[in-house]
């Protein structure tokens, strides 16, 4: 058990992280299992939770063979011969969502989602199968983005479609404050928003361990965006709003089980470094704001890294949320600059 933290550090737990195909017990019960993934982002951390007779599996990884050849292994070599009986998806995003139907069949697993998360996926799944992309090109028009940078919103999208094993199956609600009897332990379902619609993250008071997904991780933030079908959205609020109610929920020394990243303590300090660089970033915008400005004049000021054609859409649902954020609080309002172009200025 690590030392209590001090009050303005994150401080990962004293454990090593685990091999390849390894399954490494972390908690009673609870065991981490780290898979790589082909991106920049070069893992995720998936959950298990062992039951007397079954095991829960806590997000899946991307659909690559490599992946199932993974799963493969370890239902193998480390699940003792019994069954995988639940996946729970925190979210809808490849990454956490994309082999779901494949464990699901493979084991026949009861599947357990949000309703805002399984209504997320269908959408993009459609959009995709429609080629439906008229509200996205202006959407992404009105924000300064060229015609020529439009045209590669094809190809970006359908990333999402090549990454997950499409749901055939119904899936097992799961509300805020439902609570679960996972192995020997009572989880309550945490939701959070912003980075998606109905993030889950999992409680645990009896073992003081926080399941968080993406909501919250060590030392990156997770990208908070608008989208074109509904583009006055303010999830960048519904994002804060969910830290809050974070902060008045964990303990100094719960245990952090991040999507990315080790395991840490520090979580309080953590959400409140991250309200501290979001209000930052609000305030840098509304100084740039005193002049008429649109949506891609906003990324230097906004970003750090470089915007090119493979962050190009996300860095823009990010800015716009920015923005709309501005605009929520009464601080900035929209200047139309022609037919297309919305720039926004300070009052």
């Amino acid at each position: 058990m690590p030392e209590k933290p001090m009050k303005d550090t994150v401080t990962y737990l004293p454990i090593p992280i685990p091999d390849n195909n390894e399954l490494l017990e972390i908690a009673e019960g609870v065991y981490w299992l780290r898979c790589s993934m082909p991106f920049k982002l070069d893992h995720i951390n998936l959950w298990l939770i062992e039951e007397s007779d079954s095991w829960v599996v806590i997000d899946t990884g991307v659909n690559l063979k490599s992946t199932k050849h993974m799963w493969q292994q370890v239902v193998k070599s480390h699940l003792k011969g019994k069954p995988i009986t639940k996946v729970i998806c925190t979210h809808m995003h490849p990454d956490h969502l994309g082999l779901a139907e494949w464990l699901c069949q493979e084991h026949d697993a009861q599947l357990y989602m949000t309703q805002g998360e399984f209504q997320a996926y269908q959408a993009i799944l459609q959009k995709i199968s429609s080629k439906n992309y008229e509200l996205d090109f202006e959407f992404f028009e009105r924000g300064g983005v060229s015609q020529q940078e439009i045209k590669n919103y094809d190809k970006f999208i359908n990333i999402y479609k090549s990454y997950i094993t499409p749901i055939n199956r119904p899936y097992q609600r799961l509300k805020a404050n439902d609570s679960l009897l996972l192995g020997d332990n009572e989880w309550q379902v945490f939701i959070g928003r912003g980075h998606s619609p109905e993030h889950i993250c999992l409680w645990c008071p009896s073992l003081n361990i926080f399941i968080s997904g993406d909501q919250l991780l060590p030392t990156i933030s997770p990208n908070i965006s608008v989208h074109s079908d509904f583009p006055e959205a303010d999830p960048l609020t519904q994002w804060i709003d969910s830290n809050q109610a974070m902060l008045r929920l964990l303990k100094q020394d719960t245990w952090i089980l991040p999507a990315h990243g080790k395991p840490f303590i520090g979580g309080n300090y953590r959400i409140e470094q991250q309200l501290a660089e979001i209000e930052s970033d609000l305030a840098k915008l509304l100084s740039f704001c005193q002049y008429p400005c649109c949506v891609i004049d906003a990324f230097p000021v906004l970003f750090k890294k470089k915007i090119n054609d493979s962050n190009l859409f996300m860095a823009f649902g990010e800015a716009q949320a920015h923005f709309n954020c501005l605009l929520v609080r009464g601080l900035i309002n929209k200047v139309p600059d022609d037919e297309t172009l919305v720039n926004y200025q300070a009052y």
